[in-house]
């Protein structure tokens, strides 16, 4: 409201300023026929007379140009507050790395335990409106282990405004010491919208390093992407 205040009032001082002299030059009887009177008698009265109607034609002009630029920043106005309103409407979402878990895979055929990895992706939503997603392709592998057809609970969901998940993928057994140190490898496709936006798609690829007996120190680095699209 500030930016568009004086020009209101620049726009306003014209028109008005317009309005009361055309006002008085051409709709009161009295002054033009006095102007037709004093100019037959004293030709320095008609010029004057003049001199008030070329003012008026000028500020007949600035009115013109005045309209002209108020519609052009009105246009320009309106096309950056839709441009607002597109980008706080698009729907993104965010990698923000990997979440490991080991455990022990209890074999009740063999009555044995086998160490398992599981790897999960923390997926976050920055923007401002609703995210559904989902997981068009996931493959991970560790220790020279990975399941051939592996079988997830779900494949996608929703993340609100500002919150983060973690997506899941299968507790993986590799062949090894438990909790044994090794490197892996990731690589995802996600699919994901708004109510009112087409799907835009995230891929990449990156490998991973297990720094710790339990998990819990790791270092990921991206091999490919992320490419949005």
């Amino acid at each position: 409201m500030t930016a568009k205040r004086p020009r209101f009032i620049v726009f306003k001082i014209i028109f008005v300023a317009h309005n009361s002299l055309r006002s008085k030059l051409h709709s009161n009887p009295t002054i033009q026929r006095d102007c037709r009177d004093k100019a037959a008698l004293a030709p320095d009265l008609h010029v004057s007379h003049m001199d008030a109607q070329t003012v008026a034609n000028w500020l007949t002009f600035g009115l013109g140009i005045a309209t002209v630029w108020m519609a052009v920043e009105t246009r320009r106005m309106s096309t950056a507050a839709m441009s607002s309103i597109e980008l706080e409407t698009r729907p993104y979402l965010a990698f923000r790395g990997l979440y490991l878990s080991f455990a022990k895979l209890a074999n009740l055929a063999s009555s044995t335990e086998s160490p398992a990895l599981r790897v999960g992706l923390r997926l976050f939503n920055p923007g401002k409106v609703l995210v559904n997603y989902q997981v068009e392709f996931l493959f991970v592998s560790f220790a020279g282990s990975s399941p051939a057809s592996p079988t997830f609970e779900t494949t996608g969901g929703v993340i609100h405004p500002g919150e983060e998940t973690i997506f899941f993928y299968p507790w993986l057994p590799f062949t090894g010491q438990p909790n044994a140190l090794g490197a892996g490898e990731v690589a995802f496709t996600i699919a994901f919208r708004s109510t009112e936006h087409q799907h835009s798609r995230v891929k990449g690829k990156l490998t991973f390093t297990v720094k710790s007996q339990d998990g819990s120190d790791f270092e990921w680095v991206f091999k490919e992407g992320p490419i949005y699209g």
